[in-house]
């Protein structure tokens, strides 16, 4: 047992036994759902039409949500950092955690940064795009007047 916790129970396996064992309760309560649930019948004697006992509304799946219930991009991003607030207590102290985290905090600034510059970008095209169109159109009735005065032109000079 003492060479078992020597080599296994160390603070770096932590993470490792954790996720292993969530692992391991996730297959076990799919498991027992799945077996416990009407879908699989052991006894047909006892219950010759299991599938006649369900509800018209049944489904089998266990996962029942509503609209409400699904997440937006923001909901996971904010339970992502939620995760990943709650894995830095299992994660080693690194004496460079300080200079990486003001690097990322750098990064992530430098992103917000560029994605507002795209955005003003997008805003502009857009602009450029909507005085394209009309410039466009006005073109093509300044040809078509040109057109149209031609033919009255030609048809005053042949009377």
């Amino acid at each position: 047992m003492n060479e078992f916790k020597r080599v296994w129970l160390k603070k770096e396996a932590y993470p490792i036994i954790g996720i292993v064992g969530i692992g391991a309760g996730m297959v076990a309560y799919h498991s027992l759902h799945k077996l416990t649930g009407t879908e699989i019948v052991y006894n047909h004697k006892g219950n010759p039409f299991p599938s006649l006992k369900n509800p018209a509304d049944y489904s089998p799946s266990y996962l029942h949500y509503s609209k409400k219930d699904v997440f937006s991009p923001k909901d996971f991003h904010r339970s992502f950092d939620h995760f990943v607030y709650f894995l830095s207590f299992f994660i080693m102290d690194s004496p460079y955690t300080h200079q990486q985290d003001q690097i990322l905090l750098r990064i992530i600034g430098n992103v917000k940064k560029i994605n507002n510059a795209v955005d003003s970008l997008n805003s502009q095209l857009d602009q450029i795009i909507s005085t394209n169109n009309d410039v466009q159109k006005f073109s093509q009735l300044w040809r078509q007047y040109n057109k149209n005065s031609a033919t009255y032109l030609k048809s005053i000079d042949s009377l």
